[in-house]
């Protein structure tokens, strides 16, 4: 009978998605199989997971490894475009919309990941949650980021700080973009993330190749390609989520449970952010422009293993929400020996 139920469940895989786990979720818990016999069951689960567990680290470390790359390669070519002070005002702006996003989504993206992950079947309802959310707590953000430029970036420019007024608006495709690559890792689906991170570093450095050629690179011009180079996978990430599960309405449930979890969630990332990109908030208001882009350069040399490593949440967390229970810290425990190792 065991065997019966695991091949009729209409799981993620029945959907056709990449899931990680074989056969489905077998969410019966009135299974009264000898315990000996439920062991062995696990174990031979686990022995089958752990290459596609491990072949879904190497994409995810594959797409880091990546990144770096085009960071190193678009870091050089705007230091050369752009004067430090340039660089310093574009590195000042894009530090503030990243902590915008963040801050104003109270962990709504984490509760909406974990749903899906938990829930496959839900993806419509938390796909359309998703949308709303991102333009929801998006506004928020903006509105209350444009309240405080004026003081956050006191030592720049007027120009600098007219710039940051306007391209706070890259919030919204910011968050979109974010959004949609970890409901990508929620339905298990590692190449469309790893697609999805590389793709926008890639389109940032054809953008500045071409205002290089054709020698037209400026601060708004390179803000301008900043935000294209997000726009566009956000649109093909939703259109791609959207082909795959259908859009659905938006569930007042969902929503619920989403800011519930995420709320609870939301420490570790306000601890995050506050170690890796607080710095770049509180700097445009003491610092000039063209110290920042010393800084910025400085700062993003220092921190490229723990971006390399840190991207594994992207596997670690949808999967070890699905497993749940010894499975789920299982999960867990190899991804930190794989960090500790390297």
């Amino acid at each position: 009978e065991r065997d019966d139920r695991h091949a009729g469940d209409g799981g993620p895989d029945a959907a056709g998605s990449t899931s990680l786990i074989e056969g489905g979720l077998d969410t019966d818990t009135s299974d009264d199989s000898d315990p000996a016999d439920r062991t062995a069951v696990d174990d031979g689960n686990a022995v089958r997971r752990s290459p596609a567990l491990a072949g879904s680290y190497a994409i995810t470390l594959a797409g880091s490894v990546g990144m770096i790359v085009l960071t190193l390669f678009t870091g050089v070519v705007s230091a050369r475009l752009l004067s430090p002070d340039g660089r310093g005002a574009v590195g000042a702006i894009a530090g503030w919309v990243m902590v915008v996003t963040v801050v104003s989504s109270f962990g709504f993206r984490e509760g909406m990941t974990w749903i899906q992950s938990k829930s496959p079947e839900r993806g419509r309802d938390v796909l359309a949650v998703s949308l709303v959310s991102i333009f929801v707590t998006s506004a928020l953000g903006i509105a209350a980021a444009e309240l405080l430029i004026p003081i956050g970036f006191s030592a720049q420019s007027d120009e600098v700080v007219r710039y940051a007024q306007i391209f706070m608006l890259w919030v919204i495709p910011y968050s979109a973009c974010y959004s949609f690559t970890t409901l990508f890792g929620a339905r298990q689906r590692f190449v469309p993330v790893t697609l999805m991170r590389v793709g926008q570093p890639a389109l940032y450095a054809l953008g500045l190749v071409a205002v290089w050629i054709a020698d037209t690179a400026t601060v708004l011009s390179v803000l301008v390609i900043q935000v294209v180079s997000f726009v566009v996978p956000a649109v093909l990430g939703f259109a791609s989520l959207a082909r795959e599960s259908g859009f659905g309405r938006v569930d007042r449930r969902v929503a619920r449970d989403g800011f519930s979890y995420g709320v609870r969630a939301f420490g570790s990332t306000l601890g995050f952010l506050a170690n890796s990109r607080l710095d770049l908030m509180i700097l445009p208001a003491v610092v000039l422009a063209d110290q920042i882009g010393l800084y910025v350069v400085a700062v993003s040399a220092g921190s490229m293993i723990v971006g390399l490593f840190g991207s594994l949440r992207v596997v670690v967390f949808p999967t070890a929400a699905r497993l749940g229970g010894a499975e789920a810290v299982a999960v867990s425990q190899r991804a930190m020996r794989v960090v500790f190792l390297a």
